[in-house]
């Protein structure tokens, strides 16, 4: 099995509730920093710092902040506000991701800046233009390397840098020679620091907010936050800015449908769904939503009725068929729970998936199969689980290898991603008379 095994079907398996821990790093993650608000707004604002984090590069190293000691300090001062004042206004704008990239417009505007004033001061005009242009064009490809997981033209985005960079560098630093009337002032090297800023991060910071599908990233945000009954909540208003940009979408509209039913709020939850089946009227979406509920709310019988249903419909939906044999599992069940595994298409299984069919082989006395797939979700699926873990470990246990369960368990404790998966790892060791040791993650 290659180790891109095809997509990760745990985002969509509802059953699978994180540890307090496990939410909140998940949730710092880059992929689930999104953003959420106004174009527009947010393109003017980018603008707006864009030319601003260019003047505080110009002033650093203009000859005219130098003259005296006491200007120095305060320049540093006035950053240092620039960078708390602005970061909060971000957040105020559109929360954490439009902060993070005016954090980064400050970061490379201040460069940019530092490279057109720089060059521009220089005696000889080959100095001016290669330093402006080659420092420049390498400041632009490094900057370029930022992969927003949300912006699908992102070779076009690194182009506009690696052009812009250079010309701006070089177009600020012959306007700073050649038409400011007092070029040795602070004015002059904020003019010049300001538009070098502005002519490389203003295009395409514009661009990357004006192409960013930021709908894939709230339905990906508001799915991770349905894994938690805690955190469930949040997702609602996500989900409710992605459907005001798209309002026929069906995926958008079941996530919202099953955010609703785990709040108990059952009479939205009908109003998405009549919605839903008017779009997608043979989608098993309902039926898989229902299951999913069943399962947190500790009822696989219904679970397994519900996911039988999904899999009427459609028989080879991975959702559907990883919560038949979650159901199954749960009600002791392990051939019928390979049976629905099984069915899963090679390239639709995750490592949470092969867990779940390594569990499958246990329970139907099968611990060496078991121990073989919960190795490949291991080694070759790089899993973040530590089911992967748990599961082996009981399948080491079954055929005696007990050294083995017992390091397994140890590192089902490190991961300790799902809730009460702690418990069962620390109640393993108990049964076998094994320590807790700190050991590292492979």
């Amino acid at each position: 099995m290659a180790k891109k095994h095809g997509e990760q079907l745990w985002l969509g398996n509802f059953s699978y509730v994180l540890t307090r821990q496990t939410m909140r790093d998940k949730r710092g993650a880059p992929e689930h920093d999104v953003f959420a608000s106004s174009k527009p707004v947010a393109i003017v604002w980018l603008l707006i710092m864009s030319a601003i984090s260019g003047v505080f590069g110009g002033l650093l190293v203009s000859g005219a902040l130098w003259r005296d000691l006491y200007p120095v300090p305060l320049w540093l001062v006035a950053f240092i506000l620039v960078c708390i004042v602005t970061r909060k206004i971000s957040f105020a704008i559109s929360g954490s991701y439009l902060a993070f990239l005016t954090g980064w417009i400050l970061g490379w505007g201040l460069l940019i800046g530092i490279c057109a004033m720089w060059a521009a001061q220089l005696s000889s005009a080959g100095w001016v233009y290669g330093i402006a242009g080659g420092l420049g064009f390498v400041i632009g490809i490094t900057q370029g390397v930022y992969e927003p997981d949300d912006l699908d033209e992102h070779n076009a985005f690194f182009a506009l840098g690696m052009v812009l960079a250079p010309g701006g560098a070089a177009l600020s630093a012959w306007l700073y020679r050649n038409m400011l009337e007092s070029p040795s002032t602070l004015e002059a090297a904020a003019i010049a620091g300001g538009l070098a800023g502005f002519i490389f991060l203003g295009p395409p910071m514009g661009f990357l907010i004006a192409r960013l599908k930021n709908v894939a990233g709230l339905k990906r945000v508001a799915a991770l936050l349905l894994h938690s009954d805690e955190t469930a909540p949040e997702a609602l208003p996500l989900l409710d800015t992605a459907l005001a940009i798209w309002p026929d979408n069906a995926e958008l509209i079941e996530r919202r449908a099953l955010a609703r039913m785990l709040l108990g709020k059952e009479l939205d939850a009908e109003l998405d769904w009549a919605r839903h089946a008017k779009i997608a009227p043979n989608s098993p979406a309902r039926d898989i939503a229902e299951g999913w509920l069943h399962l947190r709310r500790d009822s696989p019988t219904d679970a397994a009725l519900a996911f039988e249903r999904a899999v009427a419909r459609r028989k080879r939906d991975p959702l559907a068929l990883v919560g038949l044999g979650l159901a199954h599992l749960r009600l002791g069940d392990g051939k019928a729970a390979l049976a629905a595994l099984e069915v899963i298409p090679e390239g639709s299984r995750d490592a949470l998936a092969l867990s779940y069919l390594a569990e499958a082989h246990l329970l139907a006395g099968n611990a060496e199969r078991a121990v073989g797939i919960a190795t490949d979700a291991i080694d070759e699926l790089d899993s973040i689980h530590g089911r992967s873990w748990l599961v082996r470990g009981d399948a080491r246990r079954a055929l005696g290898n007990i050294n083995g369960a017992a390091r397994d368990y140890n590192m089902a404790l490190q991961t300790d991603d799902e809730l009460g998966l702690e418990e069962q790892a620390l109640a393993r060791l108990e049964e076998i008379d094994r320590p807790i040791e700190e050991q590292e993650l492979d």
